[in-house]
């Protein structure tokens, strides 16, 4: 690898990916720039952007060594877009001799997270209760029939009826779930803005994405009162 010249090796930001990163980085003396979101090119140099402070804010990072660089990126930064072509770009297969006496790692078991103890970043279904919905047994509910974590934004945690980890929106961690549902927000329609992402979006309830859903593959925002009279 260290005889191959190339500017950036690029993992997606997987478990494994996560994990080969900063090995392969070592190996090559260089360093690892994990979990971006976007990267970008300014002056002929990459620029990699991260969130931090839990989604709160954007943090721009770029290595002033002319060394290879190494990062990870989240596979959902990328949009899937018709192809325009190989534009000049070439295969080359890498052969790895691997001893026949190697003992590689053994997977005895998958083990999914409990969707009530995920980190809401990760989670493939999310419930989200805004402070119209009062009482959150009802939420609760649902969350446990769909098997989907609950989010919520400020005004819910500063009442003390959620944790702060799960809190989502511009003070809160940025999410793409597979399916997002929110209910009793104040006016979800000024809630939404304009996103290059949309999948697939309720046309009567839903108008745009959310501001904290990066691209989910279905989205729902329903009126409190017809789905939970009490």
């Amino acid at each position: 690898m260290k005889n191959l010249s190339f500017r950036l090796f690029l993992f997606g930001h997987t478990d494994r990916g996560a994990e080969l990163a900063p090995r392969v980085a070592l190996y090559l003396n260089t360093v690892a720039v994990t979990d971006c979101v976007d990267i970008r090119i300014r002056n002929e140099v990459l620029v990699y952007a991260r969130l931090i402070y839990g989604s709160q804010f954007e943090q721009e990072v770029s290595l002033t060594m002319s060394l290879p660089e190494v990062a990870t990126i989240r596979p959902e930064a990328f949009d899937k877009r018709e192809s325009g072509g190989s534009r000049g770009i070439s295969v080359r297969t890498i052969a790895v001799d691997i001893p026949s006496d190697f003992i590689g790692p053994v997977t005895l078991e998958l083990i999914p997270p409990d969707y009530r103890t995920v980190d809401i970043l990760y989670a493939k279904r999310i419930i989200g209760a805004g402070f119209g919905c009062g009482n959150l047994s009802l939420v609760e509910e649902l969350s446990h029939l769909l098997e989907g974590a609950v989010g919520t934004t400020r005004p819910v945690v500063d009442d003390g009826h959620l944790p702060r980890e799960r809190m989502i929106g511009q003070t809160g961690k940025t999410v793409a779930p597979d399916l997002y549902i929110g209910l009793g927000f104040q006016d979800p329609h000024t809630m939404w803005r304009a996103s290059n992402r949309r999948r697939r979006f309720s046309p009567s309830m839903w108008t745009r994405v959310h501001p904290f859903l990066a691209c989910p593959m279905w989205g729902l925002c329903v009126i409190l009162t017809p789905c939970f009279p009490n």
